[in-house]
């Protein structure tokens, strides 16, 4: 999963964080919104049933003087169709009276519909609102449900919400509404409170979360181009990078400031070593000249060392040339006196032969 993130940018994913959270908080305030419709409807719900069980009170009231003798029943009921035609309550909402079956006893702004079921009543949007109204009665002793009715004095048609709480005493039931465009007024004065303290709020976070942001990438995006500019070899390694903070990022700074340091003492250390390098080379030159002269000159000596030893070979050939000779002489002489020798003898030989007849 780390790596579908690491696709995007940093600034990319605190902008992506930044948007969930904005649809995050809007998700929720649309949620708190529709909760705030809801009670606020069910807190009207509560006060149309309290309306209506003061009414109800009204008719216990009457109802025991009926039981006392007092009033009569019709009269009774006459009265309390009276007083409940002239209540007004908010602006200028009203009761009207039913059976528990449904047909209207009393409405104060359209006496028509009295005898008429009210089961078979249509808004203008062709609903049967009070079509499970009897059931209701019967079974939970209140009914309530939402249509669309006009305004005392407008013919125009506004949303309403009905209650109906059953009198079964006198087998009448009790009911009372409200426009529902009174709830939204005052739901939409109050949403549009929420909606600007959030909206403020997505602002400030926005703000706050973009210079989070500029205080992660803009001192990455410096290490990067700095180690970039080393990397191709144009880097200063004299400049560093600031460190402000103890975060994470100060700390990847602060080793990066190091680490171009001990570059920099390499660098230094390098250089100095070359420059003894270039020193030593140029002494070695220098001895190098020296000793290619010095070699020259053996070299020139020996050349007429050569030419002297060649002389004298040359001398010495000849003289083993005359030496030859002369003892090739030598030897002819040698063996002419050998000659000359083995003729003397003979000769004595000869005389002592003849020495030797004569005596």
């Amino acid at each position: 999963m780390q790596h579908i993130f690491r696709r995007f940018r940093i600034q990319q994913r605190i902008g992506l964080i930044l948007l969930l959270s904005v649809a995050s908080m809007a998700l929720l305030i649309v949620i708190l919104l529709q909760q705030e419709r809801q009670n606020m409807e069910q807190q009207k719900v509560a006060e149309l049933r309290n309306l209506t069980l003061s009414v109800a009170s009204l008719f216990d009231s009457l109802n025991q003087q009926v039981q006392t003798g007092e009033l009569s029943l019709e009269e009774a009921q006459q009265r309390a169709l009276k007083r409940v035609a002239d209540l007004r309550f908010g602006l200028d909402d009203y009761f009207w009276l039913m059976d528990l079956q449904g047909n209207y006893l009393m409405h104060p702004f359209k006496g028509s519909l009295v005898g008429q079921n009210a089961a078979g009543t249509q808004d203008i949007q062709g609903t049967y609102f009070l079509g499970n109204m009897a059931q209701d009665l019967a079974q939970k002793g209140e009914s309530a449900s939402r249509y669309y009715w006009t305004r005392p004095g407008n013919s125009q048609h506004v949303p309403k919400m009905a209650y109906i709480l059953a009198y079964k005493k006198w087998g009448w039931s009790i009911a009372t509404g409200v426009y529902i465009d009174d709830i939204e007024a005052v739901y939409w004065q109050q949403a549009q409170k929420i909606i600007l303290i959030s909206a403020a709020l997505m602002i400030v976070m926005a703000v706050v979360v973009w210079l989070l942001a500029c205080s992660i990438t803009q001192p990455l995006r410096e290490t990067v181009q700095a180690m970039q500019a080393i990397s191709q070899g144009e880097g200063d390694l004299t400049a560093r990078l600031d460190v402000n903070g103890t975060d994470e990022i100060s700390e990847l700074t602060q080793a990066f400031n190091t680490f171009v340091n001990r570059i920099h003492l390499v660098i230094i250390k390098a250089g100095q070593a070359s420059e003894a390098v270039s020193a030593a080379a140029e002494e070695l030159s220098s001895i190098t000249k020296e000793s290619s002269r010095t070699i020259e000159h053996q070299a020139k000596e020996t050349d007429q060392v050569a030419s002297a030893i060649h002389e004298m070979s040359a001398t010495v050939h000849q003289v083993a040339q005359s030496a030859g000779e002369a003892a090739q002489a030598a030897n002819r002489a040698d063996q002419q006196a050998i000659e000359g020798k083995n003729q003397a003898q003979t000769a004595i030989s000869a005389i002592h032969s003849l020495t030797g007849h004569i005596r």
